[in-house]
Parts: structure tokens; C-alpha cells; sequence
């Protein structure tokens, strides 16, 4: 990294299975990261989410350094239109990805969360501000997903996933990067000075997880303490909580562990 960017990133990332690749992204620029959650497919496709996580990741990464005082969601749009066009890619046919990009520009500290990849700013004064598109937690708690493991035979499963479906990237349901343009109305996004900032996490739902459902860490302002020290501790301790509960009694859930993503960056009081 750049030694006069404001922000210096540390990243640690984990796959869920060690039989299969993780499908999540981290991309840096001196001033910038971009994570991606590319989406498990209910259905085999052509392309994985972790493709489609890796095509955009890239596009943003590239876009974000040529014109870094952008709007992020102009660049986003870019990005998406460029992938978009270059694959042909299909509504129903695609695999999709979250997005989350934190961004130091002009003495200010630019955030954009799509769908539930979340960030979280801590200020100087030790306050932790939760940026977040709590849009497919909604549909999740308004669809009920079948209890069991995942069975693509079973009548509840395939109404499920039928349900789901229909509301992605429409309204009323949930936001994501998939094949729609113009996503990124739908983002979330905040701006702060950055000369108030300490520092700023980044992650996938592999990791929100650990205080938003299973209490460990106890809060984000512990993660942010884990954090500090090195972001694989933060990975470490939700990880530890499941394996725990191998049999999914604690927390039901489809898979004992999802793939886990940090970009933790600390503001360089120094610069800017």
C-alpha cells in the first residue's frame, strides 16, 4: 500500500468447506477495498457466484483507481453495465454477489453496502456506526426457510426456492448484482469526515454472523478490538462458535460454516 493513503487494510478471509473454493472477494486499492460474497446456487449454473464476484471485483477495482472521486454508485453502475454487456448475462440464468466498498477520497471516507455484506465505521469517540441492507434478512424472516438440510426434491424446498427467486432484484424483496442494471439505487450508502474516523470493518455474513446471531464476538466493538490485532482472530471466533455445533442444534442453519471475510482498515491520523 501507498504510504500516503489514509488507510492502511489488513485482510483475512477463510473458506466455509475445505473441499470447495471459497466464493468470497477481497479487491484493495491504496484508498479503497471492495468485498464480495459471490451466492451459493440453489441450482448447478454455468457460472458461480465466485465468478461473478471475481468479473465485478475486478471491473470495480480498476474503475475506482482510474476515477477515484467518483460517486461509488456511478462506478458501480459502470461496473455492472460493462459485465452485464460483455457476458449477456441472464435474469434467472445468473449467479449473483453482494457488495460492500469503502472508500478514502477528498477528506472523506465513502461507504456502499448491496445486500448483506455489511460495513462498520468506528469514530474516534468509540462509537460504531452499522451500515447495512437488512433487505434479504426481511425476505428470509418473511419466507421461512424448510427445516432439514437442503433437498431440491422436496415439495417445501422447491416452493422456497421458487419464492426466493421471484423477489430478487425486484420490489419488495432484495437487492443483489446479478443481471439487473441500476442496482445501485438500491444500495446503502453514508459518508463521513474522515478526520473522525479510526477505523473501519468490512466483512461477509460468514463473519456478521458471530454478534448479529451467535453472540460471539459479544459486539462489534470487540470485533473491532480482534480486529486490530489481526483480522484471523475475528474469523477464528465465530468459526470456533460453530464448530461447536457441528449437528446445527445451537443455530440451525444449512452449512456448519460459510466462507468468512475481513478488510479491516485502520485511518492513518498522519495523512490527510
Amino acid at each position: 500500500m501507498s504510504t500516503d493513503s489514509p488507510l492502511t487494510f489488513r485482510v483475512a478471509q477463510q473458506a466455509g468447506s475445505p473441499n470447495k473454493p471459497s466464493e468470497d472477494r477481497v479487491f484493495l486499492t491504496p484508498n479503497a477495498s471492495i468485498v464480495l460474497d459471490g451466492a451459493s446456487q440453489w441450482t448447478p449454473l454455468e457460472r458461480s457466484g465466485g465468478w461473478i464476484a471475481d468479473e465485478l471485483g475486478g471491473r470495480l477495482q480498476t474503475l475506482v483507481s482510474n476515477d477515484p472521486s467518483r460517486s461509488l454508485p456511478g462506478l458501480l453502475d459502470d461496473a455492472v453495465d460493462d459485465l452485464l454487456s460483455t457476458f449477456e448475462l441472464k435474469p434467472g440464468k445468473s449467479p449473483s454477489t453482494t457488495v460492500n466498498i469503502v472508500r478514502a477520497v477528498n477528506g472523506y471516507l465513502d461507504v456502499l453496502v448491496l445486500c448483506d455484506s455489511p460495513v462498520f465505521v468506528l469514530d474516534l469517540s468509540g462509537q460504531v456506526h452499522e451500515i447495512r441492507d437488512q433487505r434479504l434478512a426481511s425476505v428470509g424472516r418473511k419466507l421461512k426457510r424448510p427445516p432439514g438440510p437442503f433437498d431440491l426434491n422436496d415439495k417445501a424446498w422447491k416452493h422456497y426456492i421458487r419464492s426466493f427467486e421471484s423477489l430478487r432484484n425486484q420490489p419488495g424483496g432484495f437487492w443483489c448484482v446479478s443481471a439487473s442494471r441500476q442496482v445501485s439505487q438500491h444500495a446503502v450508502s453514508r459518508r463521513f469526515t474522515i478526520s473522525e474516523i479510526d477505523s473501519v470493518l468490512a466483512v461477509t455474513d460468514g463473519v456478521s454472523v458471530g454478534v448479529d446471531r451467535y453472540g460471539k464476538p459479544s459486539s462489534w466493538a470487540e470485533s473491532f478490538a480482534l480486529a486490530s490485532k489481526d483480522p484471523e482472530l475475528l474469523i477464528n471466533t465465530v468459526t470456533a462458535v460453530e464448530a461447536r455445533d457441528l449437528q446445527h442444534t445451537n443455530w440451525p442453519r444449512q452449512k456448519t460454516h460459510d466462507d468468512k471475510s475481513v478488510s479491516y482498515a485502520k485511518l492513518n491520523q498522519s495523512v490527510g
